[in-house]
């Protein structure tokens, strides 16, 4: 499943160098008459979109993120970088699987055991089926999402905790700086790891009191961010208290582990949060996760899980599974036999339906509901008794 169908390149990146022709060496004839080597033309080079000349050295430098494209005119090479990839046909066996540091545009389906990755947007003409579909921005299925999961953000991280791991890489960038203050006046820090670990202890204790606190209460999603076990390992010893005095670990190495978050994090910032949202036909025993908005547009969900940080609304039925969100407006919800189907809101969200059949569970937070009879045109929120409120629409 994994072919190179382009190059993909990264801003800064050299991409290619412009060498001077090197003249040829003459050669003979049968009979021994020298034959001369042609002059080689120059080749000329033009530099398009995305790509800039340093005429110093004479390379080509990406000036953005995209893929690489060389083409050939009338003796000029034109070399290009572009931020859109449009794959036509069908992401399967024949073309590999996907994945693109800028937007990717499929016109076609995505088969079963398929990986598209965007680093942008990403939007799909056909259907996805068995497959895994992700972008850091939008994601638009024209047809429907089957027994697929379809990602638009980041999905081992909903939104609130993305902000608490972004305050926490600052905190932890000011605990490095004051201990590097402190090893460069300190010439016996520097040499011994041991008087390091007792520096890097002092300094937590003194001014970082409850840094090490939330780094613990967050250890099960950092051990989600972590590829590494070592590295996941070294990253905590530093904050939990039974490492105290642990010679397994070093200020670098602890540095390397911080240096390996921060890469992570800088691939999601806050900003992204503006350009999420998942657009689908219809979903089937499939999965969506999303810092924005879903929207299923057609023919509804059935046995799905849906995760989003802004709103769901699926005009159409909603037949099992589970979906959360901030706030929802939903269609039918269950059915008489009595599908298993949840929906989670925080505390001070609510949801609407336009029909919702018994034994559909709403959950408000910590507070769980179970209804025990069918309602038509309502919108679900909790009092301030702690109490299901239903207010019909009008």
């Amino acid at each position: 499943r994994e072919k190179i169908s382009f190059l993909a390149v990264r801003r800064g990146q050299k991409i290619a160098e412009i060498l001077p022709p090197v003249p040829g060496t003459p050669g003979l004839t049968v009979f021994g008459k020298v034959v001369p080597a042609p002059t080689p033309p120059a080749t000329r080079i033009r530099p398009g979109k995305g790509v800039r000349v340093d005429e110093a050295n004479g390379a080509l430098y990406a000036e953005k993120d995209g893929a690489l494209f060389v083409e050939e005119r009338s003796g000029e090479v034109q070399v290009a970088v572009r931020e859109l990839l449009e794959h036509r046909g069908d992401v399967d066996l024949a073309s590999g699987n996907i994945r693109f540091p800028g937007s990717v545009v499929i016109r076609g389906n995505v088969a079963e055991g398929m990986l598209v990755e965007a680093g942008e947007d990403l939007v799909i003409t056909g259907q996805v089926e068995g497959a895994t579909v992700r972008a850091r921005g939008s994601v638009e299925i024209y047809g429907p999402l089957l027994r697929s999961t379809a990602v638009s953000g980041w999905e081992k991280v909903r939104f609130p905790a993305l902000l608490a791991l972004h305050s926490l890489a600052h905190d932890l960038m000011r605990f490095r700086g004051a201990v590097e203050q402190f090893r460069a006046h300190s010439p016996a820090a520097a040499s011994s790891p041991e008087v390091e670990r007792t520096l890097a202890h002092r300094i937590l204790e003194k001014h970082f009191p409850d840094l090490g606190q939330r780094v613990l209460a967050s250890a099960p999603l950092l051990r989600e961010i972590f590829s590494e076990e070592l590295a996941w390992r070294t990253f905590f010893r530093p904050f939990a208290p039974a490492s105290r005095g642990n010679a397994t670990w070093t200020w670098a190495s602890w540095l390397e582990a911080l240096f390996n978050l921060l890469a992570v994090l800088e691939r999601y910032p806050p900003e992204l949060r503006e350009r999420s949202r998942v657009r689908v036909a219809s979903v089937h025993m499939a999965a969506i996760y999303a810092w924005g908005d879903v929207e299923v547009l057609r023919r509804g969900s059935y046995r799905a899980e849906i995760v989003a940080d802004g709103e769901i609304r699926i005009p159409g039925p909603v037949r099992g599974g589970r979906y959360s969100a901030s706030q929802m407006v939903l269609g039918v919800v269950g059915s008489e036999a009595g599908i298993s189907t949840t929906l989670e809101v925080p505390e001070t969200g609510w949801i609407e339906l336009r029909e919702v059949f018994a034994e559909t569970e709403l959950v408000f937070g910590k507070r769980h509901f179970v209804l025990t009879r069918p309602y038509r045109f309502v919108r679900f929120r909790l009092r301030e008794d702690g109490e299901l409120d239903a207010v019909p629409l009008r």
